[in-house]
């Protein structure tokens, strides 16, 4: 009976790291840390070796992080006492919740009632942003909280028989599990606390005449092998966190790698589709040619038909017919527009010299006139080029009569007048006025034909 017991207790290191091993560390944990939680687990429900079994198969598990181990094992402990339900069927429901938070979160509810709207608003909103370790860890806390409470509830509700059935059965487990110990190494968890109190005992007779004689030279060498397994356990932890890290980027890498691609694949042109579809189709059919070359299904005729068929399904969607382009009016429009707001300027500017005294009347009407003439043949070849892009017939479609626009409409004559008329550079007006003092523009706007160059004494 000793020999089985021992060889059960050393078992449970072995299942402990073949666990962390297979799983890549995923939970991010070690196997003495997994018995020191056994230890945790086995003195408030169950015993340690039933404990044991449940972290292993948490660990080995692969899907939930070492932060939540000690939770769901006295859960699913705690449950088994009360109701028979086995360990296995309660962690499963755990897993679910790695899985998916918010279905998990859903279905579970439904069957047990145990969330608050806070509480499941809460699990919703962290998966939203994208925290989804946070939403599994918070449902995990509230479902293996629930799952506790309600165990005891039953047990409080038990007869006095079963009660004490319960009591004899656990004693007995217990006395049994004791006996596993002689197998169980001592882990450096557990070392490090049989330290601790002796340095706190020895340090307590210091001074007081009860001290050892080499007390302080015990406390020295106590204190080195403290500070070794110390900084033994920060490595150990330290190369957990690093394990169980990478692997979660890994896992967390290939499930992004999925989605990218389910994205990408969803949104390919039908071009894209269609040279997609057809080297999936030949690249199958070439490996079928290798090994039936007789098959019908690499029959070139066959072959051809479906490629074609291929191209139909996929093919782009007809372009709307008619469409119109209006880069060339929005130039018109804007050049026009720019034309108004020079003369714009040009006017004030003119304004501006006659009341500074720098032109006479007579000068500044023949000016204003002129400028006026300038503006009116540039702002009707301006309309007139904003209507030409309008009339342009537009791509796949024959040219269609417009009608004249609402400008050509009102002032058809004008525009044919005005399109005939010359008028001299605008930039050239503030330069020119009349020679002669009698001189005054002509009805068109023009200045008289006596004129020359202001500032300058030559005749035109």
């Amino acid at each position: 009976m000793l020999t089985n017991a021992y060889y059960q207790g050393s078992q449970e290191a072995q299942e402990y790291n073949k666990s962390l091993i297979l799983t890549g560390n995923y939970a991010g944990t070690s196997s003495s840390e997994l018995a020191e939680m056994a230890r945790q687990i086995g003195a408030t429900v169950g015993t340690t070796g039933a404990a044991a079994d449940v972290l292993a198969s948490l660990a080995g598990n692969g899907k939930i992080a070492s932060s939540s181990f000690v939770e769901i094992s006295e859960a699913a402990l705690a449950m088994e006492k009360a109701t028979g339900k086995s360990v296995d069927a309660t962690v499963s429901e755990f897993v679910k919740i790695a899985d998916d938070p918010v279905a998990a979160a859903k279905s579970l509810n439904d069957q047990y009632h145990f969330l608050t709207a806070s509480v499941y608003a809460q699990i919703v909103a962290l998966k939203a942003q994208g925290d989804e370790i946070g939403a599994s860890k918070l449902l995990t806390d509230n479902y293996a909280e629930a799952v506790k409470g309600r165990a005891g509830e039953i047990i409080q509700n038990l007869g006095l028989v079963e009660k004490a059935w319960l009591a004899i059965r656990g004693e007995t487990a217990k006395t049994l599990d004791a006996l596993k110990n002689v197998g169980r190494d001592q882990d450096d968890l557990l070392r490090i606390t049989e330290i601790t109190q002796k340095l706190a005992y020895l340090q307590s007779t210091l001074g007081t005449g009860y001290e050892d004689g080499d007390a302080k030279k015990r406390m020295g060498s106590l204190q080195d092998e403290l500070n070794l397994l110390q900084d033994k356990q920060a490595a150990q932890k330290e190369n957990a966190k690093f394990d169980s890290d990478q692997t979660r980027i890994q896992k967390e890498g290939i499930e992004a790698e999925i989605k990218l691609k389910a994205i990408s694949d969803s949104n390919l042109t039908n071009a894209e589709k269609r040279n997609k579809l057809i080297k999936e189709y030949q690249r199958s059919v070439d490996d079928l040619r290798k090994a039936n070359p007789d098959s019908p299904l690499v029959k070139p005729d066959y072959v051809a038909k479906t490629i074609q068929n291929i191209k139909d399904k996929n093919k782009d969607p007809a372009t709307a017919s008619g469409s119109v382009d209006l880069t060339g009016f929005n130039d018109a429009k804007n050049n026009l527009a720019a034309i108004t707001d020079t003369y714009k300027n040009y006017q004030k500017e003119l304004e501006a010299a006659q009341k500074a005294g720098l032109l006479s009347e007579e000068d500044y009407l023949l000016r204003r006139q002129a400028l006026i003439g300038n503006q009116l043949d540039q702002t009707t070849a301006a309309y007139e080029a904003e209507i030409a892009q309008w009339k342009r017939p537009r791509a796949g479609r024959q040219r269609q009569p417009r009608k004249a626009s609402s400008w050509t409409r009102r002032s058809p004559t004008l525009v044919q007048a005005c399109s005939r008329r010359r008028r001299m550079p605008t930039a050239s007006l503030r330069f020119w006025r009349p020679t002669r003092p009698g001189d005054s523009p002509s009805r068109s706007g023009r200045s008289a034909p006596t004129c020359r160059r202001w500032g300058s004494n030559s005749e035109p």
